[in-house]
């Protein structure tokens, strides 16, 4: 794999470990929570992430959710 694939797993790797870490936050499965509160949740506990990463990493979190509640 050259330098960019990489890259690209260790991006994944980072936004999948921060996604799990979100959806096992108390606040992240409390009720009537919407997404927007999910994002400002994510924006909160990771401060340096982009506005995408932080799209990218509560629909990921709620796919880990989703999984893990079956």
């Amino acid at each position: 794999p050259d330098k960019h694939q990489i890259e690209i797993s260790k991006i994944r790797r980072d936004r999948r470990e921060m996604a799990e870490k979100l959806a096992e936050h108390p606040h992240f499965s409390a009720q009537k929570v919407t997404k927007s509160k999910r994002c400002f949740l994510a924006s909160e506990i990771f401060t340096d992430a982009s506005e995408y990463e932080i799209q990218q990493i509560v629909e990921l979190a709620e796919s880990i959710y989703w999984m893990k509640s079956q």
